[in-house]
């Protein structure tokens, strides 16, 4: 019996999660050297690379197994985007990846077909001349290729067109007051979800 006990206080911790991990430091001269050859940020940006903030972050896979992430951001908001993805976190929100889209060579659309949550990303929103909030380092796509981005018929990431019914249950989709929805909105974001003319699934944003 005592043998037993111990088994399962063994599995028991090895199936514990680790306690959430965030930090939060300046870029350093290494991710600025890498956000430099990506073009992630390029002279002309909005926003100088000073008021821009590293953030290392712990999320949980689908298999409910704990990473640290990177995502860079805003100064303003990196306390609060902290606070949002412990609340993520703790109820085991599953996220497929969390990797600086220079990791993509700053390819927006790489990083949607990877699954990849990021945020800050020097570019224009697309197909469009309109400066994107992620160039501020104020908007977050989670899990893209499973939220797309649906505007006049027109799907992106490719091979998500399944993913534009919202029916679906699939792990990582984001819905209407759900738990990523409620964590964004309790620090005034706003979801690309709730737009009309096009629906921005994956998008989050904040007007500072």
């Amino acid at each position: 019996m005592k043998n037993l006990v111990l088994l399962l206080m063994i599995t028991l911790y090895a199936m514990a999660k680790e306690p959430y991990y965030a930090s939060i430091s300046k870029i350093s001269n290494e991710i600025e050297m890498l956000m430099l050859q990506s073009g992630s940020w390029k002279e002309g940006c909005p926003v100088p690379i000073k008021d821009l903030r590293y953030l290392n972050m712990s999320y949980t896979h689908e298999d409910n197994q704990s990473s640290i992430g990177e995502m860079i951001v805003h100064k303003k908001v990196a306390k609060d985007v902290i606070s949002i993805f412990e609340a993520l976190y703790e109820a085991d929100f599953p996220i497929e990846s969390m990797s600086l889209i220079d990791v993509y060579d700053g390819n927006d659309t790489a990083s949607m077909l990877a699954n990849n949550t990021s945020a800050f990303n020097c570019r224009l929103v697309p197909d469009s001349k309109n400066i994107s909030r992620h160039a501020y380092g104020l908007a977050i796509d989670i899990n893209p290729f499973v939220n797309p981005f649906i505007y006049k018929g027109k799907i992106h990431p490719k091979g998500s067109e399944v993913y534009v019914n919202r029916e679906l249950t699939e792990l990582g989709m984001i819905k209407r007051n759900d738990i990523v929805y409620k964590a964004f909105k309790k620090y005034g974001w706003k979801w690309g979800g709730d737009w009309h003319s096009m629906k921005d699934y994956q998008h989050f944003f904040i007007i500072k």
